[in-house]
């Protein structure tokens, strides 16, 4: 999906498609801006670093003992944390580098073919991938593979984001495809490091338990 959205985005034109899906999205009513807007936010990096904060604060304190610290042999907060720090360290660097590659224009760039587009917000720089797509599908997916009760929920936001780019009018739909797609590599590789610290904490829990005493 990626290298597909990826190669068609290097046309530097819509391609035939995108316009029917973009003006039907876009052309939702416009007392949705604000609440759109704040769905908007899980896609920001500040909006993504938040969510870790969150659920560091709510791991640890799932992770005390009786005595209100934090227990030793609970170690699985570590993984959960550093995973969702590479899921948006890791968007955040893989857009910026693809926007560049692929140098693509924001639909106001293609106002001639998009003339009954509504810009309700304003947003700098190139457009293919997403980079809210990006960041909130690979902390979505990120924060499954640690809870994987969350899942629909925190997918469906991510979903409500990317929808959301395409009602304000800063992208268009192949931006939004290639920024989730980017999103699902990103947090594959975001999960596999946690599964690597997952386990080594294990080892390391095995390890000491079988030292005599």
């Amino acid at each position: 999906m990626l290298v597909l959205t990826g190669a068609l985005a290097s046309s530097h034109q819509p391609i035939s498609g995108e316009r029917p899906v973009l003006e039907a999205v876009n052309g939702l009513p416009g007392w949705l801006v604000w609440p759109v807007r704040g769905v908007m936010v899980f896609g920001t990096t500040g909006g993504a670093l938040a969510v870790v904060a969150l659920v560091g604060m709510g791991t640890l304190w799932r992770a005390r003992d009786g005595t209100g610290w934090v227990a030793h042999r609970r170690p699985g907060w570590t993984p959960t944390i550093v995973s969702l720090l590479t899921a948006v360290v890791g968007a955040r660097v893989a857009f910026e580098v693809l926007k560049r590659i692929v140098d693509r224009k924001r639909p106001s760039g293609f106002l001639t073919e998009l003339p009954h587009l509504h810009v309700r917000d304003h947003a700098a720089g190139l457009g293919y991938p997403s980079g809210h797509a990006t960041m909130s599908m690979a902390v979505a997916l990120t924060l499954s593979a640690c809870w994987p009760r969350a899942r629909w929920p925190v997918v469906a936001l991510a979903v409500a984001v990317s929808l959301g780019r395409l009602y304000v009018g800063v992208h268009l739909p192949l931006d939004v495809a290639g920024g989730m797609a980017l999103g699902v590599l990103v947090s594959a590789v975001a999960a596999a490091v946690g599964r690597r610290l997952t386990a080594g904490a294990s080892q390391a829990e095995t390890a000491a338990h079988d030292v005599p005493h």
